[in-house]
Formats: C-alpha cells, structure tokens, sequence
C-alpha cells in the first residue's frame, strides 16, 4: 500500500474521524441521565470523580491502539499482545479493585478529595461497578489497533456508533426503570457500552478481518522484553497527558477570575475538542499506512492539510459574530462568561493544526518504535506548560481562561516542534515490499 491517494485516505481515515467524534458525546448522554435522578447535582459530582479515577488509571494502557497498529504483523506478535493486554489489563483491574474495596477508597474521596459524605458514598459505589473497566478497555483498544493495522477501520467506527447507543439505552434504563443511583448509572452504561464496543470489534477480527500471517520474514521477533522497550514509553506518555487535566484545572483556580475561568474553561474545551478529536486519529493512520517515502508525502500532506482545514474553521467561528450566536442563542451560555469565551477560543485556533502534526510525528516514530523521544516530547509538552502557567499566576492579572488557553498552545508548539525534528531524522526507503 504505497502508493496512496487521497480518496483513498479518505476512506481509510473517516472511519476513525466518526469514532472519535461519537466519542465526544458519550459524556452529554450520560450526563444528560443523570441530571434526570433525585439528587442530580451529588450525583454528577460523585461520578465526575469515579470516571476520575478510572480515567488516569486508565491511561498506561491507551496506547494499545497504537501498540496493536505498530506491531500486530504476524501471528506470534498476536498472540504475545494478547497475553500482555490480558495481563496489562487485569493488573489495573487490581488497582482498581484496591482503591474500590478496600478502606483506601473511602480515604481518597473523603481526605484527599475532600468530597462530602454524600458524595464520596456514590463514588465508591460507581468505582466499584468500574472494576472491570481496565480489562475491557485494553482489550477494546488493542483490537482496534489490529483492525486499523489491517485496513478495517470501518469496524472501528461501526464499534463506537454502536457503544453510543448502548450508552444511551443503558444510561436511561438504568435511571427510569431500574432507579439506579445516578453515579453508579453513569459509570454502568460506559462500561456496558465498553463491552459491547469490545465484542463487536472482537467478532469482527474474528469473521471478517485479514488472517495475519504465521511469521514474516525479514522482521525481527517480538519478544517480551522488546515489547517492554517499545511500550512503556508510550505508557509514560498517555500518564503524563492525563496528569495535564488536573494541572490545568488548577492553574484555573489560581489565576484571575477564577470563578469566571472555571465556568468558562468546559465550554472552551467543548468548543475545541469538536475539532481536535477526530484529528488525534491521524497517529493510527500514519502507523499504518506510512512505508516509504512517497507514503510518506501523502500522509503528510493529508494530515496537516487536514489539521489547516480543521483551525481555518474554529479561526472562521472565533474571530467573526458566529461563536458570541453560538453560545448565546444555541447553547445558552450565561451572557457574563462569553466575554471570557471567545477571546480563550481565539487563542487555542492553532491547536487543531498542531493535534494534526502531533498525531502525524508521532505517528512515525512509533512506526519506527522511536518511543522514548514520544515520550520526550510529551514531557517537554508538560513542563511548557506548567512554567507558563506559573508565570501567568505569578504575573497576576490574566483571567485563568485567558492563561490556560496559551499554556495548552505553548506545551503543544512545544512537542509538536520536537516531534518534528525528531521524525525529520527518520530515513525512509524509496519503494517498499512490504504489504499490509
């Protein structure tokens, strides 16, 4: 595969564009039922803090999917995958299981939170339901990795169109007819989705995907320990990334305005993540497709094409009439806070063109299992952003909103510049032999 062209890229990557969209609105459906429970407020800030918890437990296994695209190439790496996802996966499962059962749990929502009684009961009750969240979602995403390595990535967005709807029915009959807790509904349609999502992928691989290959020659083995080398980089990176969340919200805290800022910052993020989702697919893309040079070019030039079209239109919303119309007459947003709204999506246009080459640089140096500088980069990306935002608080006087939007720019020009000189010293050969 190549020699690429654009429609075909487009039907390769589409897929992945409409998973990652249909991803965005898991969290308004479950929200949406929950607001709909006695209590509502307790409840969404109980499983606020369950998915917390589940989320950056989470994070060592995300990079599965890039892990299944990159090394899933013959029948032995499969099954080695297999039993490192199985053990990835219920090891987690463990820690959850820890926290959730243990009296460990009931002292990280009650001291280290400082959640209300109330609160921090539902939250353990909806950590519990998550205690095998791990396991399902490192199988979901492994399986995926393999499916897009081997060109089925409609089964890919098939899958999360399909975990949507089962998160709606689940979340809604778990309220109206079961009565349901509110946290633990939330937390209970995700991981019935996530299953469902899991097996169909699963099935899927099973009927209708490529048959890999016994072994293919000229490719070193897959061994555990090269594994490791390759993996827990990537680990590292998806830890570092979460821990980004909390820090930000933080540095929303501490600026100026900081009530202001914390009740603007989930709508900047709405706004943005319309645009930069789906763009955090073009790593997969570029794992599989990237073999030479002439895969190369075109990738490139697709993905930040791609990624210009995505900031040329959040740049269209945010600097004309448009934006101020969206959030005052279709999402009803509080006339006080818009003021604070637009000029944070005015600052975070280019992120979209800098998720693309993100994706795309990072892409090719885990092709090349360069999985440390990844990590490098993600790191680089971290401390960028902490240090503009102790300035920025230091300083005083910029509204929180304000400085959160430019430190996430800054940390992102700052890994997507290393990854680029990173992946501009990876040599590629003119033509490959390799099929996929």
């Amino acid at each position: 595969m190549s020699r690429l062209s654009f429609p075909a890229l487009a039907r390769f990557y589409l897929p992945l564009a409409l998973s990652g969209l249909l991803m965005t609105l898991q969290q308004p459906v479950v929200t949406a039922a929950i607001s709909r429970t006695a209590g509502a407020r307790e409840s969404l800030a109980a499983y606020g803090l369950a998915l917390s918890i589940a989320v950056f437990l989470e994070s060592p296994i995300q990079m599965l999917l890039a892990t299944g695209a990159a090394l899933a190439r013959d029948r032995p790496s499969f099954r080695l995958l297999q039993r490192f996802t199985a053990v990835t996966g219920a090891t987690l499962a463990g820690v959850v299981a820890l926290l959730a059962f243990t009296p460990l749990g009931q002292g990280l929502f009650l001291h280290v939170l400082k959640a209300p009684q109330p609160v921090a009961t539902q939250a353990l009750l909806a950590l519990r339901i998550l205690l095998p969240w791990p396991m399902v979602v490192a199988w979901r995403r492994f399986y995926q990795g393999v499916l897009i390595r081997r060109g089925q990535t409609r089964a890919v967005g098939y899958g999360t169109a399909g975990r949507l709807t089962v998160i709606a029915i689940a979340a809604f009959s778990m309220v109206y007819l079961a009565n349901w807790p509110g946290a633990a509904a939330g937390t209970g349609a995700l991981l019935v989705g996530a299953l469902v999502e899991a097996l169909f992928v699963t099935g899927w691989l099973q009927l209708a995907g490529k048959r890999p290959d016994a072994t293919l020659a000229g490719f070193e083995p897959l061994t555990l320990s090269r594994l490791g080398r390759f993996y827990w980089p990537l680990a590292l990176t998806s830890v570092l990334t979460v821990l980004s969340w909390p820090l930000t919200n933080a540095g929303l805290g501490r600026a100026a305005a900081p009530a202001q800022s914390l009740a603007t910052w989930p709508v900047v993020l709405s706004m943005l993540w319309l645009f930069t989702t789906p763009l955090q697919m073009l790593q997969q893309m570029t794992i599989a497709l990237v073999v030479d040079r002439s895969s190369l070019r075109t990738v490139r030039c697709f993905a930040l094409g791609l990624g210009g079209a995505a900031s040329g239109l959040l740049a269209l919303s945010a600097f004309t009439p448009l934006l101020e119309f969206l959030l005052l007459r279709v999402l009803a947003v509080p006339a006080e806070i818009t003021g604070f709204i637009v000029p944070a999506v005015g600052l975070l246009v280019s992120l979209p063109f800098l998720t693309a080459a993100q994706g795309f640089y990072q892409g090719l140096l885990i092709s090349r299992k360069r999985t440390g500088e990844v990590r490098t980069a993600m790191g680089a990306n971290l401390l960028t952003l902490i240090g503009v935002l102790a300035a920025g608080i230091q300083q005083g006087t910029v509204p929180g909103s304000l400085l959160a939007a430019s430190a996430m720019t800054a940390g992102l020009l700052t890994e997507a510049s290393l990854l680029w000189w990173k992946a501009s010293q990876l040599s590629f050969p003119m033509k490959s032999s390799r099929t996929r």
